[in-house]
């Protein structure tokens, strides 16, 4: 085994509880910088392969909405892609000690990205999920390529309020019937807060939400 496999594969069974083989919380690892990070949900050890139900990546670090309270901090981030060759390389090497579920392709806003395509055909090409679903607020969606429908399992469409899509719910819908996209239309009218501005030092509160967090 490769230095760099064997290192990868020690950050994620790090996460292994001796004692069980199941993880209960996601968890967030990053595979060399703060910008190539993904997040795991249900974490379980198999025989040959680590193996979970979700992963996420995001595809940019910026969002086309300056949501106020946006859980990603995209408001305040600037404008950064994912690089294509780099996260080829590195699900080249993952793929070999982890397979999982549903691949998740993320933001920011992920239809922002200019070689989309690109990354889901990498997805696939490396056999690390068993499907793959986009996550996007359908700001830009009535500018996605048919290709883009057709090589996806599922879509999450994040409605916030105010935010005004050229696709009616009812577009998109008979949009996902057609390529047979498993569509989930959610409305979201609340936020989180998760980002603050300065350290939270109150221990009780630490410990509070790290319980409650999903």
């Amino acid at each position: 085994m490769s230095s760099r496999l064997h290192n990868i594969k020690s950050k994620f069974q790090s996460y292994i509880s001796t004692s069980s083989a199941s993880l209960r919380k996601s968890r967030v690892i990053s595979l060399g910088s703060p910008s190539r990070k993904i997040h795991l949900l249900g974490l379980i050890s198999r025989r040959h392969k680590l193996a979970t139900r979700s992963l996420e990546i995001n595809l940019t670090a910026h969002c086309n909405l300056k949501c106020y309270g946006c859980g990603r901090g995209s408001p305040a981030l600037a404008e950064d892609y994912i690089s294509v060759p780099q996260l080829s390389e590195d699900l080249a090497v993952l793929s070999k000690i982890l397979h999982v579920r549903e691949f998740k392709l993320a933001g920011g806003e992920p239809l922002q990205h200019p070689e989309i395509l690109k990354i889901v055909d990498v997805v696939r090409g490396s056999s690390v999920a068993d499907q793959i679903t986009l996550i996007t607020n359908g700001v830009l969606l009535h500018q996605a390529q048919d290709d883009l429908w057709k090589k996806i399992d599922g879509l999450w469409v994040s409605v916030y309020p105010g935010v005004k899509r050229r696709l009616s719910r009812d577009q998109i819908m008979s949009m996902g019937r057609k390529h047979r996209v498993k569509v989930w239309y959610k409305i979201t009218d609340t936020f989180t807060r998760r980002v603050l501005n300065s350290e939270n030092r109150d221990s009780d509160l630490v410990r509070q939400i790290y319980a409650d967090c999903y």
